[in-house]
Parts: C-alpha cells; sequence; structure tokens
C-alpha cells in the first residue's frame, strides 16, 4: 500500500474547494432572496450544493472499510462512526486524496406565497410567488462553510509545517 505523503495537503485544498463553493452559493441565494422574476418567468429557485466523496480509486472505489473502522465505539450514534460514507475510504491509504465533488442542483420545494396586491408580480388574488430562499438558513450555512474553510486553513497550516519540519530532519 503506497501512502502519499503529502495527502493532507491535498485533502485539505479538496475541503477548501469545496466550502468555498458553499460560500459561493449561499451569497447567491441571499442575493437573490427578494428575486420574483428570472428569465424562465418563476422566482429565483434556490440553490444547493451537495457533497459527496469522490473515492480513491486505489482503493477500490470506496469498498474497503478502514482497518480503524473495526475499533468498536459506543459513545456515538453508529451514523457518526460510517467513515466510508464520509471519504470514500482511509484518507491518504494511497493513489489519488480523497476529493469532495460539490455540485450545485435547484432547491425543488414549493415557492413561498405573500399577499401584496401591490407587487407587479402580484397575481389576480394579490398573491406573489417568492423565492423558495431563507435568509435565516442561508446565513447558517455560510457561517458554518466558513468555520470549515478556517478549519482547512489550519490543517494546511499544520501539513505544510510538518512537512517543512521533515525537510529539517532530512538536511
Amino acid at each position: 500500500m503506497k501512502i502519499r505523503y503529502l495527502s493532507g495537503l491535498d485533502i485539505s485544498g479538496s475541503g477548501l474547494h469545496a466550502q468555498r463553493r458553499q460560500m459561493d452559493v449561499s451569497a447567491e441565494n441571499l442575493a437573490n432572496v427578494h428575486t420574483t422574476r428570472t428569465e424562465s418567468g418563476d422566482p429565483y429557485r434556490r440553490q444547493v450544493v451537495t457533497f459527496e466523496a469522490v473515492a480513491d480509486a486505489e482503493a477500490g472505489g470506496g469498498a474497503r472499510i478502514p482497518d480503524y473502522e473495526q475499533a468498536p465505539v459506543v459513545t456515538t450514534h453508529s451514523a457518526h462512526r460510517d467513515i466510508q460514507a464520509v471519504f470514500g475510504s482511509r484518507p491518504g491509504a494511497g493513489g489519488d486524496p480523497p476529493q469532495v465533488g460539490a455540485e450545485v442542483v435547484a432547491d425543488e420545494s414549493e415557492f413561498l406565497l405573500v399577499h401584496d396586491p401591490a407587487h407587479p408580480d402580484a397575481d389576480a388574488e394579490g398573491n406573489v410567488r417568492m423565492p423558495n430562499v431563507d435568509s435565516a438558513q442561508e446565513l447558517v450555512l455560510l457561517m458554518v462553510a466558513a468555520r470549515a474553510y478556517e478549519a482547512n486553513v489550519a490543517a494546511l497550516g499544520a501539513a505544510k509545517t510538518m512537512a517543512d519540519a521533515a525537510l529539517d530532519l532530512a538536511r
């Protein structure tokens, strides 16, 4: 089994990319919270980032359960122990590091109806279809993504420091 020396940098880079994507999409949703008409004629439809672990090809496409998964953990919910669902394979096990695919899809939930007869997009009954964006939810997603981004920056810095220390030892 080949272990990549700098896979931590790749993993943190993937996390940075995914969280940046989440922040961009949340910012776009917040910017369009009052957009009642788009090019299609409908209100703006909220966009959602779906994260997906892209399996390590050398590890068999995520079919292998990591050794540390076998250790009994009884103090947490079983879903929290499903490392394979999170990473697809053990991080740094060889080949390419786990990458995070961040696909943006439209939220198909119903639009909100607001009674505002004076609005230019009001129907005959005075109701306006508003975007399906919840500002509070988007702000929370934005804050969580920012914190995760900061954590990945810190992990990237730690990996760089360890690599520098290893190079100093080799001299």
